[in-house]
């Protein structure tokens, strides 16, 4: 089993061949809100994401369900920073705002 810093080294080619190919099937929108949500979750440590319950990514903003007052509150806190990180993860300025619930 690899680990995640295996999978950062992928084939540069391969990644725009894939998204290439996904964009002309129609579903580069799904594949870009996996990437989103994947970039969201290694941002977060271990313990707060047992307490996330849902996450989803439309037009620029993202939507973050989750059931504790206290994860709500520091999310809200430090969303400025956690929007700049999951940008520069994904090379693109794709969420512009971050709502938790």
């Amino acid at each position: 089993m690899k680990k995640e810093s295996e999978n950062k080294n992928v084939n540069p080619g391969f990644k725009l061949l894939l998204e290439q190919a996904l964009k002309e099937m129609g579903l580069s929108s799904g594949y870009e809100e996996q990437q989103i949500v994947l970039a969201f979750k290694r941002n977060l440590p271990l313990s707060f994401q047992k307490y996330i319950t849902q996450i989803n990514y439309k037009g620029g903003i993202l939507f973050v369900r989750c059931h504790s007052a206290a994860l709500k509150n520091e999310l809200q806190l430090g969303k400025e920073k956690l929007i700049g990180k999951i940008n520069d993860q994904l090379k693109e300025a794709k969420v512009k705002e971050l709502r938790v619930f």
